[in-house]
């Protein structure tokens, strides 16, 4: 099987259920028939590529900690610098660029509203910009597993 297979193996079969156990990279190997070392390296390649960003958990928004929707109004030049600060942050996830006067989006999680001001008040000293915040005042959930492959390309077209 070549590496690309094996990468899109494993993001199909998993983005959605990473073994949650003690050695889960071993779960996962006696699952697909390889090494629990080869597996490991895969998910290390694919996250030092940019092909996936993190292995975690996506937690129900309220359920853990505390989270709201922002946005930021950004100069057009400047979208990939302030994308790439913000996106820097763990904190921060679901970050979306938007064709209107608020055109970052994104999500920010913490354990508490304290934390959340705190990495706020940073992310707007280092983007030199507002962070204008929106509570939450339903829950609306997307789906953010991906198809990949040839027969997705396809549909998209």
């Amino acid at each position: 099987m070549e590496s690309s297979d094996l990468k899109t193996q494993l993001i199909l079969k998993y983005q959605k259920d990473f073994p949650l156990c003690s050695r889960p990279y071993l779960k996962i190997a006696e699952d697909v028939g390889f090494s629990e070392e080869l597996i490991r390296a895969t998910f290390e390649e694919m996250l030092s590529e940019g092909m996936i960003t993190r292995i975690g958990p996506v937690f129900a928004t309220g359920r853990v900690g505390k989270s709201f929707l922002a946005a930021v109004k950004c100069p057009i030049d400047r979208i990939n610098e302030v994308a790439e600060v913000i996106n820097s942050y763990p904190e921060v996830n679901h970050n979306y660029l938007r064709e209107n006067e608020l055109n970052i989006w994104f999500v920010m999680t913490a354990i508490s509203d304290e934390k959340l001001q705190e990495k706020v008040l940073e992310i707007e000293a280092k983007i030199m910009l507002p962070i204008y915040q929106f509570k939450m005042t339903r829950p609306y959930k997307i789906d953010l597993s991906l198809k990949i492959g040839r027969a997705s390309c396809r549909e998209r077209v």
